[in-house]
């Protein structure tokens, strides 16, 4: 069900069922008001219809192996230079803390161009240092190295690479690589590998930390999630094509309780009468212990 869908069959109970038989004209100049306050109403029910009929959804990543062409792996002290090497590299990464100026340089004419160059200095924590080249600017034969200068600053997993995965945060040498996770994610419900390793590889594969989910470093292949998602607020700017993320059997009550929060003040029997039926629907799709619908638009609880 659409937004526009539900506000249509809110207009027409209200309509079908008041004593004037026109409680809601489309061109009636409280209109507005109604449409401001059923938006809140809706926006109210399918979040807790959400929680109590999760919707399921289904979403799969594809990860390939990243190696590095040259690496300084583990935790090291720097003292003078270092350098790492390799040909058709684009992009490097490491982890850093003290004084420290990097540069990368590509070989031209039997000269070092610098390419990138940057510094850091040193505040107690390990601060990540990446950066990739544009398109086409380092042919895949072209000599680069990654020059390192310290005076005893700690590293940590220095790595070039030939490029990152754009739909990737930029990696960090043997640590989980992160993807961004869908806006409206809610609880991960499952996760495993694609095929028969999706069978053993399930306890700790994957890590959900701020919005984004992570993968194993030397992981290769198809990811298969399964989520919960959270309803998108519903508000008078929503797009009014835009479905209710709920349940299409859960999606027929709002409905019932988006008309009885228009007519809470204008008529409280026909309120009360559809939010019995808002409730009835609820019972009919899970009994809950106690259940209690909050009235976010006036306060207070309606059982």
């Amino acid at each position: 069900m659409t937004l526009q869908e539900c506000l249509d069959k809110t207009r027409k109970l209200i309509n079908y069922y008041s004593i004037s038989g026109n409680a809601v004209g489309a061109e009636d100049p409280a209109q507005q008001d109604y449409s401001f306050r059923a938006f809140a109403a809706i926006d109210t029910a399918q979040k807790e219809l959400a929680a109590r009929r999760p919707l399921v959804r289904h979403l799969s990543f594809t990860q390939h192996t990243l190696r590095p062409l040259d690496s300084l792996p583990g935790f090291q002290r720097i003292e003078g230079t270092r350098f790492l090497y390799a040909q058709g590299a684009c992009a490097f990464s490491l982890l850093c803390d003290g004084n420290l100026t990097l540069s990368m340089e590509a070989e031209s004419d039997g000269q070092w161009e610098i390419l990138y160059s940057t510094s850091n200095t040193g505040n107690g924590q390990m601060t990540q240092l990446a950066w990739q080249a544009d398109n086409g600017l380092i042919q895949p034969s072209t000599p680069v190295r990654l020059q390192i200068q310290s005076d005893g600053a700690f590293l940590a997993d220095a790595a070039l690479y030939t490029a990152f995965p754009q739909q990737e945060d930029i990696p960090i040498l043997g640590a989980r690589r992160f993807r961004a996770l869908p806006r409206n994610f809610c609880r991960l419900l499952d996760c495993r590998p694609a095929g028969k390793l999706g069978r053993v590889m399930r306890t700790g594969f994957a890590c959900v930390d701020a919005g984004k989910i992570g993968f194993p470093w030397d992981f290769d292949g198809v990811v298969q999630l399964e989520y919960t998602a959270y309803p998108e607020t519903i508000c008078e700017n929503s797009d009014l094509t835009v479905e209710l993320e709920v349940t299409d059997d859960a999606a027929e009550a709002i409905p019932f309780y988006t008309a009885a929060m228009l007519l809470t003040q204008e008529d409280p029997k026909l309120s009360e009468f559809f939010l019995n039926v808002y409730t009835e629907k609820l019972r009919a799709l899970e009994t809950v212990t106690g259940f209690r619908i909050r009235n976010e638009l006036f306060g207070g609880y309606k059982r």
